[in-house]
């Protein structure tokens, strides 16, 4: 690429940095689209369309880092040939150095053309996928029926193993679950909340769960992966919530007094009121 006048020595070290300076306000670019991909601004977009964008922008990234490299290595050549040859800064360019370097240029304008077509491409993305429909109102509150439909234990002190009646158990809340919800019409939200009794855990025990809500946490979801299982087969799959809760025996001091029965996983569902019976109340 021949300039289109002659061009000193000085003149083009300045066109040079000139250049490499440049390539930060693309660079800006590229960060801002990456910070765009990284807040999620196509959330509503395929999968793949955010992967695309973040590959032009990494292969925008090397072109320009290509280019300023190639820019300042120029520019430094032309400074090295000065210093040895005495030649001021207005002195003309001659031989090789009059012509414009063919491959930073092409580096410099490959990464403003994939950085335009990222942009593009984000831009159609967010204006393409996003949201049409006008969000359904919702309630500003909504009453539930709390229902209980059994329990899991009690668990051994400071153990997780289930009992020995664990499997007749489960069976019970899948039979009480099916009972308070028509799987064919709805699904209900199970809640688990386990809990654990009021006596500090031993050294042992602590350095297995840390604490009590933790261990009363691992038994409910244990029952919960379990309780997955056997109701799989539903029509419609009800949801789950996992909940933890202090001990309701505070002054017991021993297993007779209520201690045993804390050790245990309480199930819970909650159900959405039907329109009959919302319209009843």
């Amino acid at each position: 690429m021949k300039s289109a006048s002659p061009a000193t020595y000085g003149t083009r070290i300045e066109a040079y940095q000139r250049r490499e300076r440049l390539t930060i306000w693309v660079a800006a670019a590229i960060a801002a689209l990456i910070a765009f991909v990284g807040a999620r601004a196509l959330g509503e977009a395929p999968p793949n369309l955010t992967k695309i964008i973040f590959t032009f922008a990494v292969a925008a990234g090397l072109l320009l880092a290509f280019a300023r490299v190639g820019f300042e290595w120029q520019a430094t050549i032309l400074e090295r040939k000065m210093r040895e040859n005495n030649k001021a800064g207005g002195a003309l360019l001659e031989g090789e150095d009059v012509n414009w370097p063919l491959w930073p240029e092409l580096y410099w304008a490959g990464s403003i053309v994939v950085i335009a077509l990222a942009w593009t491409v984000m831009l159609w993305g967010i204006w393409k996928y996003r949201p049409q429909n006008t969000p359904t109102h919702l309630p500003d509150s909504i009453e539930l029926r709390m229902l209980p439909i059994g329990a899991v234990g009690p668990f051994a002190d400071c153990s997780v193993d289930p009992p020995s009646t664990y499997e007749d158990q489960l069976d019970l809340l899948v039979k009480s679950y099916r009972d308070r919800v028509n799987s064919n019409i709805g699904a209900g939200l199970i809640i688990l909340i386990g809990a654990a009794d009021n006596r500090r855990l031993a050294p042992s025990c602590l350095s297995h769960f840390g604490t009590n809500e933790q261990l009363a946490a691992t038994r409910a979801n244990l029952v919960l992966a379990r309780l997955e299982q056997k109701l799989s087969g539903e029509h419609l799959q009800p949801r789950y919530a996992v909940l933890t809760s202090g001990p309701r025996h505070l002054e017991a001091n021993g297993e007779a007094d209520g201690r045993w029965q804390d050790r245990s996983v309480n199930v819970w569902v909650a159900i959405n009121p039907s329109p009959t019976d919302a319209h009843q109340k």
